[in-house]
């Protein structure tokens, strides 16, 4: 059997605060919170479904030609700023000193050939000799 409801009377709440009550001056231990891996769970693989794109071709539209306005620009004359030149002497050309002629020869760094000092390289043919064919060549036959 279900209990009667009955209605409960309302009472104004107090307007006194609760009293505060002061908190214990007590030190929080800091303990650090164990690091634990994140468990390597597999993502399923789900195949997307390979759906061809419509090949749908652009419609062809003419842009309008809009005619540009016969609007002349005025001509603004440009300010040319007065700076006066300054004058500035020509330097002098410097003269030239003739270099003295060098007291040591000094060989080249670099050896003339290959490698081995004092040796010079074979001699090279000027151009390439080709054969007179205008030569008349004898040849003798026995039977």
């Amino acid at each position: 059997m279900p209990l009667p409801e009955v209605p409960l009377p309302e009472l104004p709440l107090p307007e006194v605060p609760p009293p505060a009550l002061p908190l214990p001056d007590v030190p929080v231990p800091e303990v650090p919170l164990p690091e634990l891996p994140l468990p390597e769970v597999p993502l399923p693989e789900v195949p997307l479904p390979e759906v061809p794109l419509p090949e749908v071709p652009l419609p062809e539209v003419p842009l309008p030609e809009v005619p540009l306005p016969d609007v002349p620009l005025p001509e603004l004359p440009l300010p040319v700023p007065e700076v006066p030149v300054p004058d500035v002497p020509l330097p002098v050309p410097l003269l030239e000193v003739p270099l003295p002629e060098p007291l040591v020869e000094v060989p080249p760094l670099e050896p003339l050939c290959g490698g081995v000092k004092g040796m010079i390289p074979p001699p090279h043919p000027t151009r390439e000799s080709t054969a007179n064919t205008k030569t008349h060549v004898l040849i003798e036959m026995s039977f």
